[in-house]
């Protein structure tokens, strides 16, 4: 009731994605406000995508190596258990493959206990939370999006910035926008044989990195600025 009396107020509500927006509706009795979308200025202008320097490691630093990296907080609604289930049996098939998993949480225990029930620690690697995140999706070869739900994908987007080569779920929430991205594959979430099948396919594909990033310009500070500006002065009069 209170939000429905103080956003009844609002000429303009944004939202930062259209799953936010249909949220936002179903909470109000009623409104009479106008709508807008303005996605999360995720961007520094000033980031210089070729200052970004690779990570060294001896995976990365191996050229028969095929790294493929999970970056986010170790939680059950980022499924990261499918993605070990998948690469068990990508492994087989490609023996050069590795999974490299950045972050902490409380899935962490359980997580690294698959991978010793499965007899893959010489395979994946637990890199615990780090802080460049740039550096590890422009290391990566596939970056793979397990989650079942999310907010606005601030990740994937950071990846996108990059150029990297994305595996991603077809997941509830935010990026809904970005999942009709031609340049990503995409899985069922939660099902390790089409995740299987989906990493077996981008292992090889070619990368599509400078189409892939000029995706991401609305994510930009300056992008998300000048949208507030034109809102702020449509409604402001």
């Amino acid at each position: 009731i209170f939000m429905t009396l103080i956003y009844s107020n609002s000429r303009c509500i944004i939202s930062q994605c259209k799953a936010m927006e249909r949220d936002i509706k179903k909470m109000l009795f009623f409104h009479f406000s106008e709508f807008q979308v303005i996605e999360n200025p995720i961007i520094k202008d000033n980031l210089n995508i070729n200052l970004i320097k690779k990570i060294e490691d001896p995976w990365f630093n191996n050229q028969n190596i095929k790294v493929i990296l999970f970056l986010g907080r170790l939680d059950k609604i980022k499924n990261i258990q499918t993605l070990i289930k998948a690469f068990n049996k990508l492994n087989i098939y490609f023996p050069e493959t590795r999974l490299m998993i950045c972050g902490k949480g409380k899935e962490e225990k359980r997580l690294k206990k698959l991978v010793v029930d499965l007899d893959l620690e010489k395979y994946v690697s637990f890199k615990g939370f780090v802080k460049n995140n740039y550096e590890y999706f422009k290391s990566a070869d596939i970056v793979c999006m397990t989650s079942l739900a999310e907010g606005t994908g601030n990740s994937i987007v950071e990846a996108m910035r990059v150029g990297a080569k994305i595996v991603c779920s077809k997941m509830q929430g935010g990026p809904e926008g970005l999942l009709k991205n031609k340049y990503i594959s995409f899985f069922d979430p939660g099902n390790p044989e089409d995740l299987f099948n989906t990493l077996s396919k981008t292992l090889y594909l070619p990368n599509y990195a400078p189409l892939i990033i000029n995706d991401t310009k609305k994510y930009l500070v300056s992008y998300s600025s000048k949208k507030y500006l034109e809102c702020i002065a449509k409604y402001s009069i």
